[in-house]
């Protein structure tokens, strides 16, 4: 098992496309047993995503964030002691979670609760 993020294959849009792709053509896409789970680990092992991570992959979700995430952590770890590497992954964490925060204010009511959807 590979311990460090560049033993394993860079993620990339196509390895992103490939294997939402395969997830598509599988008969059971929707929970993650048997064929998908097999692939959504597969992918694990070749990129070092996180289960939910590989999920959100074969399902189309969030996958330039994803792919933004590894491409940042990689540049980071590949200069461990360079500053640089890490604060342009810590400024871009920062700038994930104020986006975060702006969707959930718009999506809930001045008391903190979610907007009912029609």
């Amino acid at each position: 098992m590979p311990q460090n993020l560049t033993d394993y294959e860079q993620l990339t849009s196509a390895i992103c496309s490939d294997y939402r792709r395969r997830a598509f053509k599988l008969e059971s896409n929707s929970t993650d047993t048997g064929s998908f789970k097999e692939l959504r680990m597969e992918l694990q092992k070749l990129c070092g995503v996180t289960e939910l991570e590989a999920v959100n992959i074969l399902r189309g979700f969030n996958t330039e964030d994803y792919i933004a995430k590894y491409r940042k952590l990689r540049n980071a770890a590949n200069d461990p002691y360079s500053e640089e590497g890490w604060t342009e992954y810590a400024d871009w964490l920062e700038e994930m979670h104020e986006k975060s925060e702006k969707r959930r204010r718009k999506e809930t009511d001045e008391f903190g609760i979610p907007d009912e959807r029609d």
